[in-house]
């Protein structure tokens, strides 16, 4: 495992230890597959078992955390050996999830340093649980870097090939709570992305009045002065207001985390509702889960 992860940090991280984004390395990411590394979407049918496993995709711009968050839960099932009532039993993808621990740098105050997923590069994780009140089940989060919800912003046809938002259990929504609780020209711009994201989103019907959403906000720990709290406790009401127009349906929880902080209360109350299986049905006959149009994709 070990020797795996090193060689999936060599393609993409420098001597210096920062992240080589170009054009080379996303063709190298996309043209090897390393063993149980992160899947794509056109693998979600090969999870299919007797019951369809739980789809969660992470939603957020650059920098706002997602990765850093996925950490984090990996982290905790690893080192708990029954955690909030869930023992971690497998993982099709630990590959995947090793680099983001790895790459998920926390120093001495407390900061993280992860850095960024690539943009083209596999962003399916699976989790295996058992659960102590009932059989086994699988979740599928979808982490996707940052660049590609920011292509959104402007490509229809990006937005028409994501099959994972249109078929998810549950979207976690992301905002750098840093940022959002500075200066009122970075709340703008991330209402403005938003603002365009979720409209195309719902145009293209990959969101609608029945998605199940929260919002999490990031960085809260660096949410320190009053009026940094009191700026972000207002621009708050407007990202919510925000996403009940666009959406057509209020979010059902938002919540503020320290992601790097794995003793985060709040942090783990949103792990719980993301590990939660979903209601069991019984696998269709044929495979429609995530569209028949996905076998034509691969």
């Amino acid at each position: 495992m070990p020797e795996q992860v090193d060689q999936i940090i060599n393609k993409i991280v420098g001597t210096d230890g920062e992240v080589v984004e170009t054009s080379k390395n996303v063709e190298r990411l996309s043209d090897q597959q390393f063993y149980c590394d992160a899947k794509n979407q056109t693998n979600l049918n090969d999870f299919i078992d007797t019951e369809r496993p739980k789809l969660v995709a992470l939603v957020g711009f650059v920098g706002v955390g997602k990765s850093t968050f996925m950490g984090s839960l990996y982290q905790q099932l690893i080192m708990n050996l029954n955690y909030i009532g869930y023992a971690f039993v497998d993982s099709d993808t630990y590959v995947g999830f090793e680099r983001r621990v790895f790459l998920r740098r926390v120093n001495d105050a407390n900061t993280s340093g992860t850095k960024r997923n690539i943009l083209g590069e596999n962003d399916i994780l699976h989790i295996k649980l058992k659960s102590n009140k009932g059989p086994k089940h699988q979740i599928l989060v979808s982490d996707k870097a940052g660049e590609t919800y920011q292509k959104y912003l402007s490509s229809d046809e990006d937005v028409a090939g994501d099959l994972v938002l249109e078929n998810a259990d549950l979207v976690i929504f992301f905002i750098d709570g840093d940022a959002d609780s500075s200066g009122l020209a970075k709340h703008n711009l991330i209402m403005d992305n938003y603002s365009s994201m979720l409209t195309r989103l719902k145009e293209q019907k990959k969101i609608d009045e029945t998605s199940n959403y929260i919002i999490v906000y990031t960085k809260i720990d660096k949410v320190t002065t009053d009026e940094r709290k009191e700026k972000l406790a207002t621009r708050k009401i407007e990202i919510k207001a925000l996403f009940e127009e666009k959406i057509g349906v209020a979010a059902e929880q938002i919540y503020e985390v320290n992601s790097t902080d794995v003793d985060d209360k709040t942090l783990n109350e949103v792990f719980a509702l993301l590990l939660a299986p979903i209601v069991p049905t019984v696998a269709p006959k044929e495979v429609d889960w995530v569209k028949m149009e996905i076998e034509n994709v691969i």
